[in-house]
């Protein structure tokens, strides 16, 4: 111990381990080491990690802001790994692009530049060739690729929120990007009244794609070759499309389930069964060809919000799904309050609640939220009751506007009389609270 007494042990920490605690800290933290000791003076200048994030600008005004960015990346040396910019207090951004060039020319290899509400930022053009880059995220940015971009060939993650393109932009990046494994869009048209026509025809060819996450405005979504792929979710905000158009439209259904033989794990929201459902009419759709349906046989986990119980054609395929799901273990189905009518003008085939041959052995753990009480949605509870021999719990959440005292004992012992012919799971009867 007396050997060590006055010995400056944190001048003396190895550089792979003072990079390492620079990377951990607040990047007003990591320019503060400098009063450390004088072999920490000037460490800060060569961390690799650059983040400005709120907490490290809120206290600022706009020109500090500015020149607080301007003086870190002026005085840094060294690669920068990550550059990290997301402030909705930066209003300047006629900066931003002298930063990037900063960066680009860095080998940077995780870029996320997410602005608040305002006017757009377009990218400059040198960051589109960061061919080290392997994670990019954007929000509430703009871009337009450069006719010579040759791709991110390292590219794993991609985000991209609240953008704008240039036409063939984004299907042109996916095609770029032949490693990538994560890709989350969230796209929504600024006017809500613009057609159809200028909705984004998402096409994703990717082989290495391990999660999908999309939500927005999208016309179509077409899974064209993505063979890896094990997770996704998709939220579609959706205008409807009138009968000629449906009638004509290609099978959205196998469309979207035609390429993706190792999924896992699927989230459905919006108007997600609404858009599968158009050209799910035997027409377009091969499902009456046994050697041509899609089956899911790894999907283990299925969730699907806002199915409207009233629409055969959304029945007719929710129950296809689950049909083709023969390994499932558990499955969340929350019903739609927006319907008219609690006695639908058409019944589905009885075939649908008369299968046989669909049995669900995996199944253990089924829940059913704001269920209102449509004839679709009784049926639909004792189908998967029927064809699930081993589930062990089954939770029911009741939209108490939509009941009646009367009504909701009726609708209860009516399912335990049915359970106790079918299953021996538990039922558990929930009531959500009116708002």
């Amino acid at each position: 111990m007396d050997n060590n007494i006055g010995n400056d042990l944190i001048s003396e920490l190895p550089s792979a381990i003072t990079d390492i605690i620079l990377s951990k800290l607040p990047i007003v933290d990591a320019i503060r080491t400098c009063l450390l000791s004088t072999s920490w003076r000037y460490k800060w200048t060569s961390i690799t990690h650059l983040v400005f994030d709120d907490p490290s600008l809120i206290h600022r005004v706009p020109e500090k802001k500015v020149r607080f960015i301007h003086t870190i990346l002026s005085l840094h040396r060294g690669s920068i790994q990550k550059f990290y910019l997301s402030s909705s207090h930066l209003m300047v951004y006629h900066n931003i692009g002298h930063w990037l060039d900063i960066a680009s020319r860095k080998d940077v290899q995780e870029l996320v530049i997410k602005l608040g509400v305002g006017k757009w930022f377009y990218m400059p053009p040198p960051i589109f060739s960061c061919n080290n880059l392997i994670r990019l995220e954007l929000a509430g940015c703009a871009f337009l690729l450069p006719a010579n971009f040759n791709g991110f060939l390292r590219l794993k993650y991609l985000e991209l929120e609240d953008v704008e393109y240039g036409e063939g932009d984004i299907e042109k990046l996916l095609s770029s990007c032949p490693l990538l494994e994560s890709l989350k869009l969230s796209i929504f048209l600024d006017d809500s009244d613009k057609p159809d026509s200028d909705k984004l025809d998402l096409t994703v060819h990717a082989q290495n794609l391990l999660c999908l996450s999309v939500e927005g405005d999208f016309k179509t979504i077409c899974l064209s070759y993505t063979p890896s792929l094990v997770d996704v979710s998709v939220d579609i905000f959706f205008v409807d499309y009138d009968e000629t158009y449906a009638y004509r439209s290609k099978c959205n259904f196998h469309a979207f389930f035609g390429s993706i033989p190792k999924l896992e794990r699927l989230i459905g929201s919006g108007q997600f069964i609404k858009y599968l459902s158009i050209g799910n009419d035997g027409h377009n759709c091969p499902r009456n060809h046994i050697s041509d349906e899609v089956v899911n046989q790894n999907l283990k986990f299925m969730e699907l919000v806002g199915i409207e119980f009233d629409e055969i054609e959304q029945v007719l395929v929710v129950s296809r799904m689950i049909r083709n799901s023969p390994n499932l273990k558990s499955l969340k189905i929350t019903s739609s309050t927006d319907f008219y009518d609690t006695t639908p003008a058409r019944q589905p085939p009885l075939e649908i609640w008369n299968d046989n041959i669909s049995i669900l052995p995996q199944l253990k753990r089924v829940e059913f939220f704001n269920v209102n009480g449509l004839p679709y949605e009784v049926n639909f509870i004792k189908f998967v009751i029927m064809r699930s021999p081993n589930l062990e719990v089954l939770r029911i959440s009741l939209n108490v506007n939509k009941f009646t005292t009367e009504t909701r004992l009726h609708f209860c012992v009516d399912l335990l009389s049915f359970r106790r012919v079918y299953s021996k799971a538990d039922i558990v009867f929930l009531v959500d609270k009116p708002e």
